[in-house]
């Protein structure tokens, strides 16, 4: 039960962080590029790309972390 909470965690963490720098991007792109269209989808890229890439950090420590504890008791 614990490890499915846990997987529960990551992958909720997971969308939210991809959803969240996705409108980030957005928001930027049409804040300060609002003349030119083609940015704001590239920045809701680089969003989801930088989103994607902090998760897969947090997910390694995670890990990390379990692997840790798990030594310890």
């Amino acid at each position: 039960m614990r490890k499915a909470i846990r997987i529960y965690v990551l992958a909720t963490q997971l969308i939210l962080t991809l959803a969240l720098m996705g409108v980030i991007g957005i928001f930027i792109g049409k804040k300060y590029y609002s003349d030119n269209s083609m940015m704001t989808p590239i920045l809701a890229g680089v969003g989801l790309i930088v989103g994607l890439f902090l998760d897969i950090l947090f997910i390694f420590q995670f890990l990390r972390n379990e692997a840790r504890h798990e030594k310890t008791t």
